[in-house]
């Protein structure tokens, strides 16, 4: 037997934060093997029935939503509805931009903020570089620009005693960088 709505075994889809889309239709789709839902109308009344019910009403009046139409179709034409939502379109190099911008306004004052700021950068910047939109020769000379200034010179200047023959125009690589933040701010909890 499906979940009711408000099931806490229930799928859950934010639309405020299309990612989780995916998630959503995977989670779904369990559920459908696991309680033998195989028709395309029971698919997509049960899409429909875990949303916030604006959601809901906008994925009924879909077409794909008729009766007749595979239920892929009416997938595809709800993804649609959530740019950002396909794994095709998980990160943009706009999303590490605004990290940047983000972390740089707010400073990193803690090992808390470093380790924060390091894991999010991470899955950005790993994510672009496996979709060959960045290098990873890109991703160590951005990574530091995130820093407040004056982080960044004691970490630079850790960087140089520790490498003293560094090629300037060349960046330092990630991991170093992530090291040598890490024993700036080893007495900063958070």
């Amino acid at each position: 037997v499906m979940p009711s709505r408000n099931d806490p075994k229930a799928p859950r889809f934010d639309p405020t934060n299309p990612r989780t889309l995916r998630r959503y239709f995977e989670d779904l789709e369990m559920h459908f093997l696991r309680c033998n839902i195989v028709g395309n109308e029971d698919k997509k009344m049960y899409a429909r029935l875990y949303t916030p019910i604006d959601v809901e009403d906008l994925w009924s009046i879909l077409p794909s939503s008729a009766m007749g139409i595979p239920y892929q179709h009416f997938k595809e034409a709800v993804s649609a509805l959530y740019p950002g939502s396909s794994d095709a379109q998980r990160f943009r190099v706009s999303d590490l931009d605004a990290l940047l911008g983000e972390r740089a306004r707010i400073g990193i004052v803690s090992l808390d903020d470093f380790a924060k700021y390091h894991r999010d950068f991470t899955s950005i910047a790993t994510w672009l570089i496996q979709q060959g939109k960045m290098s990873e020769k890109e991703r160590d000379r951005l990574f530091m620009r995130g820093f407040p200034e004056s982080l960044k010179n004691r970490i630079l200047h850790r960087l140089q005693i520790i490498d003293p023959n560094h090629d300037p125009d060349d960046p330092y690589q990630l991991d170093d960088v992530a090291e040598q933040t890490k024993y700036v701010l080893h007495d900063t909890a958070a």
